[in-house]
């Protein structure tokens, strides 16, 4: 087999297939992964023993819609020139398991959907991770409704943007630690734990939400949780927090003294339906500008 430079969608829609042996291929040249087995729901396996990804810049859609596939190991690829991962495991409905311990994560720059739906997957470790390219992780793990763990101490992602909806839907999880979840410039939280109705605990002390203006649905549903630690956070650009707390209807207090207000143009429902919430610290309440209340 000559070179491969490219596999975009090259089993795209073989429902029957079941397993690729891929094993000693010569794909020093391989740049484009992208939609390569994409909607082949039988699929269990792949074998890539010595096969080389140091140069794919694309595995976006990889494995979308593999239905069948419970486990995979992302460590097996070299991914230094990588930079999207772009729904690469959306709808991997049976998936349980994968290996993130090795994945070189320096030009990775979008992972929107990676696990979108993977409605199987009870765990993910992202901790001890540099990622000094990437901007967006929206819908990131959106509706896995299995996930009751995912590790993000002392990750780093200085350039990250947008986590819009990124544990949207995760029904199973309890806890949620961002306090040593660094970044930089982030712009939207919108609806980033929204509809996670069995979380009791989420800490953000510490976390950096100074360029933050959307924080809308941040926490909207999330009708168990009694704890939401806001201690230490750092926030100037907030704009938006219409229905950030709306059904959160568990918690007893919240202390807001950190956030600046001089921003805020919306503000509606920002606490609807809170049917517990007894305190509200804003003690340090700035003039609210041009807010819908």
């Amino acid at each position: 087999m000559k070179s491969l430079t490219t596999m975009s969608r090259m089993f795209y829609g073989c429902k029957s297939l079941t397993y690729v042996n891929f094993s000693n291929k010569n794909t020093n040249n391989l740049k484009n992964m992208e939609g390569a087995f994409y909607g082949c729901s039988s699929l269990t396996s792949v074998n890539f023993k010595n096969f080389i990804t140091k140069n794919v810049i694309s595995m976006s859609n990889l494995f979308n819609n593999c239905e069948k596939l419970e486990y995979f190991n992302l460590s097996q690829f070299d991914t230094s020139n990588l930079k999207t991962t772009r729904l690469m495991f959306y709808k991997c409905s049976s998936l349980k398991k994968v290996d993130l311990s090795k994945m070189k994560t320096d030009n990775i720059r979008i992972m929107d959907e990676m696990f979108n739906q993977c409605k199987s997957l009870k765990s993910l470790n992202l901790s001890n991770t540099y990622f000094p390219n990437l901007k967006s992780m929206e819908y990131f793990c959106n509706s896995c409704t299995s996930l009751e763990n995912i590790d993000l101490n002392n990750i780093t992602m200085p350039n990250l943007i947008n986590i819009d909806e990124m544990l949207r839907n995760c029904i199973a999880l309890k806890k949620v630690d961002f306090s040593e979840f660094n970044v930089t410039i982030l712009k939207s939280m919108f609806s980033t734990f929204e509809g996670c109705v069995s979380l009791i605990d989420i800490n953000l002390s510490s976390f950096n939400a100074y360029y933050v203006e959307r924080m809308d649905f941040l926490f909207a549903g999330c009708k168990n949780v009694i704890n939401i630690n806001l201690t230490g956070i750092k926030t100037r650009y907030t704009k938006s927090t219409f229905s950030m707390f709306r059904g959160c209807s568990s918690l007893i207090s919240i202390d807001l003294k950190n956030f600046n207000t001089e921003f805020w143009w919306d503000i509606q429902y920002m606490f609807c339906n809170c049917t517990s919430l007894r305190y509200i610290d804003l003690s340090n309440l700035n003039e609210i500008g041009r807010a819908h209340v």
